[in-house]
Formats: structure tokens, C-alpha cells, sequence
């Protein structure tokens, strides 16, 4: 009995200090921005003093979750609205490609391809489509003519 109650109590106590799963800590209010150091974590956070390329104090414990890239970047944004513009294209262009502002209505075209969920009656392929983002790093303050342009295209692995 006594064995039984020790093995009890050392997996107790075993499960007590496991680490759960978590996703990234990703920054979206001051307090964390602080705490952390930066928005979103870095894989050589985890040891600032064992790579020179270290930033930030928190390291990425695992890959961002989108929900957390969108948040993420909405507070970048909020932190540095002179450089950081944050975009969704369905919503923040219209079809012609400008930007949208007041009455202009989105385009509900700028949305990925789509992943294939269902089959209409036709036979052709209903795709359940996800908004398409955009990240515009910019210093406003220099005229558009001064400005060098780069554009970096990501996948889902991004």
C-alpha cells in the first residue's frame, strides 16, 4: 500500500511540474510588450546571452498560430503607426486596387483560392476561402519618389 502511495504521489508531482502545451507568447498589450521585449517571439529568446542574435527574452515555443499573427500585428500596428500598416485585402481594397475609404466597399475577391470542402450539384468544387493579408513597412516622413520598393511574397509556411 505504502508503494502504491509513493508511485501516486511522484506522478503527482511529476505531472504537476510538466510543462503543458502552449502556444507562442506573442505581445498584444503593453504589460506583455514589456515583459516580453518584443511583439512576436524569438527562437534565440530563449538564451540572450548564447546567441548574438538574440532578441527579445521570450523564445518561440512553437510555431505562431494564425489567430496570433493577426493579433500580433494589430498591436505592431498600434505600437508603430508611422511604419506598420496592416492590411486585409478583401476589406481594406476595393476591386480596382484602391485602397478603400468612407462609402468604398471591399472586394470579396482578394481571398485566397480556397481549400476544397464540398462538391455543388454541378460537381464543381466548393472552396472554403480565407482572407488574404498585407504588411506594409514604410517611414512615411520620406517622400514616395526617395523610396526604394520591396515586395516579399509568402506561403503558408511564411
Amino acid at each position: 500500500m505504502r508503494r502504491v502511495l509513493v508511485a501516486l504521489l511522484a506522478t503527482i508531482l511529476m505531472l504537476t511540474f510538466v510543462p503543458g502545451a502552449s502556444s507562442s507568447p506573442v505581445a498584444t498589450m503593453d504589460a506583455q510588450y514589456t515583459a516580453y521585449g518584443r511583439v512576436f517571439p524569438d527562437p534565440h529568446g530563449c538564451n540572450p546571452g548564447g546567441s548574438p542574435f538574440a532578441k527579445g527574452i521570450v523564445c518561440a515555443a512553437d510555431f505562431l498560430q494564425f489567430s496570433e499573427l493577426q493579433t500580433g500585428m494589430t498591436y505592431l500596428e498600434t505600437l508603430f503607426p508611422r511604419f506598420v500598416e496592416f492590411y486585409q485585402l478583401d476589406k481594406d481594397f476595393t476591386c480596382s486596387g484602391k485602397l478603400a475609404t468612407g462609402d468604398a466597399k471591399g472586394c470579396a475577391e482578394f481571398k485566397s483560392a480556397g481549400i476544397p470542402v464540398s462538391a455543388n450539384e454541378t460537381g464543381a468544387a466548393q472552396r472554403q476561402k480565407q482572407p488574404l493579408y498585407m504588411v506594409r513597412v514604410t517611414d512615411e516622413s520620406v517622400p514616395d519618389k526617395n523610396k526604394k520598393y520591396f515586395v516579399f511574397p509568402l506561403s503558408i509556411h511564411g
